[in-house]
């Protein structure tokens, strides 16, 4: 699923959840008080629901309020926040000469996996390339090495005529 849509998803929930359930709420509370009115029992609603009851269900509101942002936080930190935390130890495992600490871009899904991609693309990309600044510096040494031999050999030929 893409950050975006969970985000849209986590501020539906904590908004439009909380103000969809009060609305129940009152919905219902209204419906009673108008079937209790008809049969003459109640007509207030303090006479209807105590007060120790409101304050229990405005706890009870904001206890499952908490619960819902919780789940919903780390749901987000799940899904996003750990893969890219994964890719942070990567890309300093790539920084200190690790070029063998591979990702999986499978494991994640939506703009993650992209960034997956790219740091899996690069990590071959620099793998390749300190091969091949290794194999050269080999070949100018050896070049060197040669270079130095074919010079000693005249130099010590004229010295032994001199």
């Amino acid at each position: 699923m893409k950050f975006k849509t969970r985000l849209y998803i986590t501020f539906a929930s904590i908004a439009a959840l909380p103000i969809m359930l009060f609305t129940l709420c009152f919905i219902v509370m209204g419906k009673v008080m108008i079937r209790l009115r008809q049969t003459g029992g109640v007509d207030t609603v303090s006479n209807l629901v105590p007060k120790s009851i409101l304050v229990s269900l405005w706890i009870s509101f904001f206890i499952i309020l908490f619960i819902i942002a919780c789940l919903l936080t780390r749901w987000i930190g799940k899904g996003v926040f750990s893969p890219i935390n994964d890719l942070g130890f990567g890309l300093k495992q790539v920084a200190d000469g690790n070029f063998d600490y591979a990702l999986d871009p499978d494991s994640v899904k939506g703009e993650v996996k992209e960034l997956y991609k790219s740091y899996e693309e690069m990590r071959l990309r620099l793998k390749e390339s300190a091969g091949e600044k290794i194999e050269s510096e080999d070949n100018n040494r050896e070049l060197i090495t040669n270079i130095s031999h074919d010079l000693k050999t005249p130099i010590t030929a004229i010295k032994g005529y001199v």
